[in-house]
This record gives C-alpha cells, sequence and structure tokens, in this order.
C-alpha cells in the first residue's frame, strides 16, 4: 500500500513491505503466547469501549489501563497501548458503519491476527533481522530478504504490525520516504468508455494522442459472471443423484 502527504514543498511517501519471519521453536512458543496474550488485552479494552461508549483514547487510557498492567504485569506496557490504539479503531468503525446499516454486528477479536508494534519501544528492524519486545525479554528473530524489499534500504521506518497466518510469522513494516515535489508542464486528459481509454497528453511543444482498446474486457467480465451464476445455482441447489 502506498500513500503520500504534502510535507511543506515535498511529499511524503508511505509503503508497506512484507517479510516472512524465520523463528526458532522456542521463539515460536513465545510468540504464541504474545498473540494470545495481546488478543486478551484487545478484548478487554473493546468490552470497555463498547460498554461505556468510548471513542477517546484518553478516556479509554484512564478506563482500562491500570487494570491490565496489573493483570499482564510481565509484558512491556506499550503493547496496551497498541491494544487500545486497535480497540478504538474497531469500535469507531462499527459505529461509522451502524449509522448507515442497521444489521451491522458488534466488533470482535476473533478475527485479530496481527500485533500492532510501537516502533520506538516494542521493535527494532535491521536488514535481516527483527528484534522485539516480550514477556520473556528480547528476541531477535531472523528473516530472508527478498528483491523487492532492496528499494526501502534509504527509506525509514515509520512502524510496524506482526502478523500470524497458521503456523507462519510475517512483519509488516511501514517505511517512509521525503521526496521532492516537481513541477510539469503540460496536461493529461482521459477519457475511460465502455470499450476504449482515451488518452490526450498536451505539452507545450506537442500534443499526442493515445488509444487503448479494452472492448474485450466487457465480455471476459460477462463470461466470469456466467460462470458465477452457475456455480452458485449449483451449490445452492446441492448436488443430484
Amino acid at each position: 500500500m502506498r500513500r503520500w502527504w504534502e510535507v511543506s514543498n515535498s511529499l511524503l511517501l508511505s509503503e508497506t513491505c512484507k517479510f516472512k519471519l524465520n523463528p526458532t521453536e522456542e521463539q515460536k512458543k513465545i510468540l504464541k503466547e504474545l498473540f494470545s496474550t495481546y488478543r486478551s488485552m484487545v478484548e478487554e479494552c473493546l468490552k470497555s469501549a463498547i460498554s461505556m461508549n468510548i471513542t477517546s483514547r484518553k478516556r479509554l487510557h484512564e478506563s482500562i489501563y491500570g487494570e491490565l498492567r496489573r493483570k499482564f504485569r510481565d509484558y512491556p506496557s506499550h503493547y496496551i497501548y497498541t491494544a487500545i490504539t486497535v480497540a478504538l479503531g474497531m469500535y469507531k468503525s462499527y459505529r461509522r458503519l451502524s449509522r448507515k446499516r442497521s444489521n451491522i454486528k458488534p466488533p470482535s477479536i476473533e478475527w485479530l491476527k496481527a500485533v500492532l508494534l510501537d516502533d520506538t519501544h516494542l521493535f527494532w528492524f535491521n536488514w535481516g533481522s527483527l528484534k522485539i519486545a516480550t514477556h520473556k525479554g528480547h528476541l531477535i528473530i531472523l528473516f530472508r530478504l527478498h528483491e523487492h524489499a532492496e528499494k526501502f534500504k534509504d527509506w525509514q521506518v515509520k512502524g510496524s504490525r506482526l502478523v500470524k497466518d497458521g503456523d507462519e510469522y510475517y512483519l509488516h513494516v511501514t517505511f517512509k520516504k521525503v521526496v521532492e515535489e516537481e513541477e510539469h508542464e503540460g496536461l493529461l486528459g482521459i477519457d475511460v468508455n465502455e470499450k476504449s481509454i482515451d488518452l490526450a497528453v498536451i505539452k507545450p511543444d506537442k500534443v499526442r494522442f493515445v488509444k487503448i482498446d479494452i472492448s474485450e474486457t466487457k465480455y471476459i467480465r460477462d463470461r466470469y459472471f456466467k460462470k458465477r451464476q452457475s456455480i452458485q445455482r449449483k451449490t445452492r441447489g446441492g448436488s443430484k443423484s
């Protein structure tokens, strides 16, 4: 995912890169315990937010932090901070959706598969290894660099998530980079039609027209639509003997 923010005359580019971690068996055990505890933290925060209708980070922190700190005293306190952030995001999203539709179910942690990490307190990123704070001290977990990651060598680390997918663990790192905004002369006109995309590239010294044929797209979409309908009818009706 890539995002842009304007910073004075520059632009801040933000992009996330995924790394597959290679923890040892002992580290996997610790990570499993960490995920289980983090889910409990988020669940407690979410229950508190829902029961007291809290949307303020300050209020939720005041209502739940002390209790969670006593309950999970072996874990770094910043896990509680990020659990509050996750729970608030879930509850605010539920409130927004429930205003538009009446059949929205209350949020739950059933599908929570990520631990939000604080970039200055919970993890330290190195090229080829992750250092993470846990209830068993700091772990250094190795991972293999891939070709796509090379583009981020001169970027800054903005934040991270630890993600569990089955028995595998991944690190999703968000990098940021400030780039200078460039001034360009000319205009680009885009006209999207059913059978084509027409471009007009207008520069001070020349004008160029480009036509991209997409006429086959409609027929491909229709074929797959009919195939889905056929499959759905068969699955709804069950197999006939």
